[in-house]
């Protein structure tokens, strides 16, 4: 293989990391979304189940530092929210249902 060839596989290798380190980016600003935290300690402590059998909620997010719901400014960081596996005393192993909470509170 040629110098020159070398050269330009490795630039098009580059250009590679640029897309995905573009992608994480998107991600983690997806991750950082803040909803309105008033709303959200209704909904996460009403909510349970299986996700995938029971939709998992939506959360009202914060538009310009207010909420569109309630008009809170408080505001939830997507990170804070956790799953909890819950067990019952006989379970096979699997969890009986899933719930979602806010870490810290």
């Amino acid at each position: 293989m040629t110098r020159k060839k070398r050269l330009e596989e490795n630039e098009n290798l580059f250009d590679d990391k640029n897309q995905n380190n573009e992608s994480a980016k998107s991600i983690i600003e997806y991750d950082s979304i803040t909803y309105c935290l008033p709303c959200s300690k209704v909904i996460l402590e009403t909510w349970k189940g299986w996700p995938h059998r029971k939709a998992v909620p939506m959360l009202p997010n914060l538009d310009g530092n207010e909420c569109e719901k309630c008009g809170s400014s408080q505001s939830l960081s997507g990170h804070k929210i956790t799953w909890l596996n819950c067990h019952h005393e006989f379970n096979t192993g699997l969890p009986d249902y899933w719930l979602l909470e806010i870490e810290g509170k």
